[in-house]
């Protein structure tokens, strides 16, 4: 038996991992959800309002968020299956780790911690913001088609002002010999 379950009142706290196991929940604008531990969604998930996550966020289900919608990944160690949000924002310590491409279609806010992208795309169509958070792994971040993660050293070859986001894979060029013993050592 399925059920059916909207969330209507303005903050709902689960203090331990909940897994949805087939329900259809609905968590409506103006209402937040915050979760001391992982959420599994079996079922489906409808969301306009807040979620706040501080485990593992799975979804063997469907999970449908709206513009207005934010998820909020705040505790240590996270991984997050690929998903279509309206916010994402990343705070707390710990790396959170990308399972899956991402889309985010409002702002991504990145206040804290490190996102592993694990060979992964995080698709922005809004705004995004660093607010000192690390980014690590192979993959993209793109803001409306244009790559946020590269090289942010100003001296390097492959330096962009429109990265915002540092893979700190900077390439460099070398003008001779740079071994000060050679004859034709060329000072930099």
């Amino acid at each position: 038996m399925k059920c059916l379950i909207s969330i209507l009142v303005t903050t709902i706290l689960f203090c331990s991992d909940f897994t949805n196991n087939g329900a259809v929940l609905t968590v409506q604008n103006g209402v937040t959800i915050s979760m001391d531990g992982s959420f599994e969604n079996n079922g489906s998930v409808n969301h306009s309002g807040y979620f706040t996550i501080s485990g593992d966020l799975l979804n063997p289900g469907t999970f449908s968020s709206d513009v207005s919608s934010t998820v909020l990944l705040n505790g240590s160690d996270q991984s997050f299956p690929a998903l279509e949000l309206g916010n994402l924002t990343i705070e707390g310590d710990g790396t959170k780790t990308m399972q899956g491409n991402v889309a985010v279609s409002g702002s991504f806010i990145f206040n804290s911690g490190i996102l592993n992208l694990n060979e992964n795309t995080l698709t922005i169509s809004g705004d995004a913001q660093n607010n000192g958070g690390a980014v690590i792994g192979i993959g993209s971040i793109l803001l409306n088609g244009v790559e946020l993660y590269g090289c942010m050293d100003e001296q390097a070859e492959n330096y962009d002002p429109v990265f915002i986001f540092d893979s700190g894979e900077c390439s460099y060029e070398f003008p001779g010999c740079t071994d000060q013993t050679a004859y034709n050592f060329v000072d930099t």
